[in-house]
């Protein structure tokens, strides 16, 4: 079942922008350079070099370790960071990127209806 989930990027997104505002994890002035990281994490696809991000956020941010480990949980790894998916590519263009099933559904009836429509 877990190579035919596909999570949320966008949870994954605010939940980045949420602990990189708590100053007392983040400074303020590394901000960037954090949020950066995590796009990284997201979007690279090979094992090492995802390692190796890991263990840069790891080091520099040492007060995201609940928080990352949550995120590195092979059952949450798995549907967001592309290094780390087990569903086959050709599934993944049919699944939508958000696993929450209203906000799936949601998506299918605007593809459907349109927007804009009076009630």
């Amino acid at each position: 079942a877990m190579t035919l989930l596909q999570g949320c990027r966008y949870h994954f997104d605010k939940s980045v922008s949420c602990i990189a505002h708590i100053t007392s994890v983040i400074h303020p002035g590394m901000v960037p350079q954090f949020k950066q990281v995590c796009k990284s994490l997201v979007d690279v696809t090979d094992k090492e070099e995802f390692q190796s991000l890991v263990a840069l956020i790891q080091a520099k941010w040492p007060g995201t370790k609940s928080w990352l480990s949550w995120w590195l949980r092979p059952e949450h790894a798995c549907m967001i960071f592309q290094s780390q998916k087990t569903m086959a590519p050709e599934n993944a263009d049919h699944i939508p990127s958000a696993t929450n099933a209203q906000e799936s559904m949601h998506s299918k009836i605007y593809q459907i209806a349109g927007t804009g429509h009076d009630l």
